[in-house]
């Protein structure tokens, strides 16, 4: 079994780059690919991923993280796909002999998810596709094991949505009444600490569109009386301030 680990670059420290390297290079008693999108165009960034052996490095003028991520995808020629943000790594040099053993012993069903790791503590959700009609959804990819022909099945990254993009994939999963097995060890965990920038208006004008389209006009009305309001607006104030007040 062929895996291809992903691993989308923008701008990011190099220790982060390097612990995720690191821990792919580690990996025994499997096959596997990497490939490094690389949105960042840095000499010193490259001249740091040269250290490592076997990288395929295609480099990419796309800005949009799930462009990026897709990009990855079109080149990987692995049965199964794990994506790795810069600071997400394995956790141990078997993690993907142990995933390769899992997915044989359940007869390659489409998606794998494993539990992640949050401030310490391990978590795991076994109802994700039951969750996404509320507007839930997995905030990073790091713990699920794709099979390379779901992308022929539910389509590729919709590279409309600026921020939601992952949120109208996995609706789209599970839409094609994919196999989601889940499997209770944890694999991966992160040094990321810094949060992915944001902008609430747009985030809320695609969850509303992405609800709509999927679920109905009355679901995403639902979920948006569910939400925090008073932290949106406060959130589109902070935005307008950095647009209009930013130093120039």
């Amino acid at each position: 079994m062929l895996f291809s680990i992903i691993v989308p670059l923008r701008k990011c420290p190099l220790p982060l780059l390097g612990s995720t390297l690191e821990s792919i290079a580690g990996q025994k008693d499997v096959q596997f690919e990497v490939i490094i999108i690389e949105a960042h165009h840095c000499i010193e960034t490259q001249e740091f991923m040269n250290r490592y052996e076997n990288l395929q490095i295609v480099e990419s003028d796309q800005k949009i993280l799930d462009n990026l991520i897709q990009q990855g995808v079109d080149e990987a020629k692995g049965e199964y796909l794990n994506i790795l943000l810069p600071g997400e790594f394995y956790l141990s040099h078997y993690a993907l002999h142990t995933i390769s053993e899992f997915i044989e012993e359940n007869n390659a069903p489409d998606i794998v998810t494993c539990g992640w790791m949050e401030n310490g503590k391990a978590f795991f959700e076994t109802r994700i596709p039951s969750l996404l009609n509320k507007g839930f959804y997995p905030i990073t990819l790091q713990n699920y094991w794709f099979k390379k022909s779901i992308f022929e099945k539910a389509g590729k990254f919709d590279s409309n949505y600026e921020y939601k993009g992952k949120f109208d994939f996995f609706c789209r999963l599970n839409k094609n009444g994919l196999a989601w097995i889940p499997f209770k060890r944890v694999l991966t965990d992160s040094h990321r600490l810094s949060k992915e920038p944001f902008n609430p208006v747009i985030e809320s004008k695609e969850m509303l569109a992405i609800l709509s389209a999927h679920y109905g006009v009355l679901r995403a009305l639902r979920w948006w009386c569910t939400q925090n309001q008073i932290n949106f607006f406060k959130n589109v104030f902070k935005t307008l301030r950095k647009a209009f007040f930013a130093k120039g």
